[in-house]
């Protein structure tokens, strides 16, 4: 099983206090400056979760690099 993601998401329906499933969310990533520009999408779960984002970067590392500066 692949580590979970340091960053998460959770949408929630305001209307009715639910998860909401099958919403389309994106992560782009504007700071630390020398960073690789990075892009990650999802879509929720039936939990309204986000369970693993998309992208050729890791976004676990890119985490851990941004922590150490």
């Amino acid at each position: 099983m692949a580590e979970r993601p340091y960053i998460t998401c959770h949408v929630l329906d305001t209307t009715t206090g639910k998860p909401a499933p099958g919403i389309s969310v994106g992560l782009k990533l504007i700071s630390p400056d020398d960073a690789p520009t990075s892009l990650w999408t999802a879509v929720t779960n039936s939990d309204g979760r986000v369970a693993d984002w998309t992208d050729s970067t890791d976004i676990n590392q890119i985490v851990e690099s941004a922590k150490r500066q």
